[in-house]
């Protein structure tokens, strides 16, 4: 009979104590750390996920990126310094926002505004050009400045239901639930 390999991951907010914590989940035995994304509850995400890659061993995640929380080309160069940092570690998860954006007064995002970012986002990290509110935009960083593109980092999405389960099968790399 095949033996079957659990794998563990522990979600954690960003904070003072998310660096030691990870550590103690390394020394259990966990594999990755995924941090939570609501710049109205937490510190920022990507500071802590340096600090995780810098500190720890672990697979990193973000769980989950709210797109409007950051301009796409500011997610595409974080997404870049981290995978610099942990080359191969980093996952993203990316969501409508739901309980991020409901801490600061404001509904979801659409599916729509949410496959836009998404979209952005990959293609910006593969080194093409994007439309960002009528500008045609790229990632230009010199050598030194940041890894080569493309840069393949797997880009999930939080679907709970139908419509997002069918946009993450067409443009995700798989769901974060």
């Amino acid at each position: 009979m095949p033996r079957h390999t659990t794998r563990l991951s522990v979600g954690l907010p960003p904070g003072r104590d998310t660096l030691e914590s990870a550590r103690v989940a390394e020394q259990l035995g966990y594999e990755r750390v995924w941090l939570f994304d609501s710049a109205g509850l937490y510190e920022d995400i990507w500071v802590h996920l340096a600090r995780l890659a810098e500190g720890t061993e672990l697979d990193l995640g973000t769980a989950v990126l709210v797109p409007n929380l950051r301009h796409v080309v500011t997610t595409a160069a974080a997404i870049a310094t981290v995978e610099r940092l942990a080359p191969g570690r980093l996952a993203c998860g990316f969501g409508t926002g739901a309980t991020a954006r409901w801490v600061l007064g404001q509904p979801a995002l659409s599916w729509a505004t949410t496959r836009r970012y998404v979209e952005a986002v990959r293609a910006l990290l593969l080194g093409e050009v994007v439309d960002v509110d009528g500008a045609a935009c790229q990632m230009i960083h010199t050598a030194g400045f940041a890894p080569t593109r493309p840069i393949h980092v797997p880009l999930l999405l939080s679907a709970l239901g139908p419509k997002g389960r069918a946009i993450a099968r067409e443009i995700a790399d798989g769901v974060i639930t």
